[in-house]
């Protein structure tokens, strides 16, 4: 069958071909971008590099990283990405559920027991699978539930009140240290 990854790549430069010639700048893309930054979108959804997506939509090599950083925080940059990502998506009808079921396909393959061979090629009566294949679906897919805690959400994020808690502390703070100096100046006027 070949190297599985170089068919992966071939596939994947294929569609994105397909993809690119099917996109009309000025209506896939969105309005109001400058040419530039319509290329930067069509290189930008191909490998979700934002320095090489620069480089290649002809911005300057030497500040590429700044330029994509600017670039990918502008608001009609992130709808243009978006929009193009999410119309690659229904075009090739990728979503979370397409994810998903590969994910327990590739998990079920993983744990298929394989025949360990003896040196002549005969089956030694035990068998194996890919553990870290299955282990690696698994993860994503609980990822995607969410199951594992990577960060803390926060959900009544408030900066006034965090301001007003960590004044209060200082203030407390100072409080207490002038209490005390003053404790150990009296101290030292009594010895």
């Amino acid at each position: 069958m070949g190297d599985p990854a170089k068919h992966t790549r071939k596939l994947y430069n294929t569609t994105v071909a397909l993809m690119d010639s099917q996109m009309n700048s000025e209506t896939d893309i969105g309005r109001g971008l400058t040419p530039k930054q319509t290329m930067f979108v069509r290189e930008y959804i191909k490998d979700l590099n934002g320095s090489q997506s620069a480089i290649r939509a002809g911005f300057s090599e030497k500040s590429s990283r700044v330029t994509a950083a600017k670039l990918l925080t502008k608001t009609n940059i992130k709808a243009a990405v978006q929009a193009a990502m999410d119309r690659r998506s229904a075009r090739l009808e990728l979503d979370a559920n397409w994810v998903l079921e590969n994910l327990r396909n590739i998990h079920d393959r993983c744990k298929e027991p394989r025949p360990i061979l003896d040196r002549q090629g005969n089956p030694t009566g035990r068998f194996r699978f890919d553990s870290a294949g299955a282990l690696r679906a698994l993860e994503l897919i609980g990822k995607h539930l969410r199951m594992f805690t990577d960060r803390i959400e926060v959900s009544d994020f408030d900066p006034a009140q965090i301001v007003n808690e960590a004044a209060e502390r200082v203030r407390i703070a100072r409080k207490q240290a002038a209490r005390e100096q003053a404790a150990k100046e009296q101290a030292e006027k009594v010895h």
